[in-house]
């Protein structure tokens, strides 16, 4: 049910890549399609476009969300460094361990007023904005 956490991540590093190297990110995004899909799900119905392309575009959503909560251009370099600052924190701690949607949102909402207090970037607001992420891609 939770296939899109490491395709969603793979698209859009893969991207983000891209967008480094030649400025433009290439990972797809699209909003159709439930993220999570019930465990009764036949396994070979889970491979489709939703879990790369809506889990890259949620992802793309997260880091919009910080781009509004630093008041900084989506493309602006601080922005990026506090979406891969965030990234690398989930992946140490959950490195060989399943992660779960909830599991990783709960972790952004704990970990993401934290990191921008460390780049002096005031955590006001970060429920609200956290919780309309959370609205546009999880519900």
């Amino acid at each position: 049910g939770d296939l899109w956490i490491s395709e969603g991540f793979t698209t859009y590093f893969t991207g983000l890549f891209d967008e480094v190297t030649t400025g433009k990110n290439t990972a797809c995004h699209q909003k159709k399609g439930k993220l999570n899909t019930p465990e009764d799900t036949d396994p070979l119905d889970v491979f489709t476009d939703t879990p790369y392309c809506k889990g890259s575009a949620a992802l793309d959503g997260l880091r919009k969300t910080i781009a509004k909560l630093t008041e900084l251009p989506f493309d602006q370099e601080k922005v990026r460094t506090l979406f891969l600052k965030l990234a690398a924190k989930t992946f140490s701690k959950f490195d060989g361990h399943t992660l779960s949607t909830e599991q990783f949102l709960s972790f952004v909402r704990a970990e993401l007023p934290v990191l921008l207090k460390s780049y002096d970037v005031s955590s006001k607001g970060v429920g609200e904005a956290l919780d309309d992420w959370e609205q546009e891609w999880f519900s």
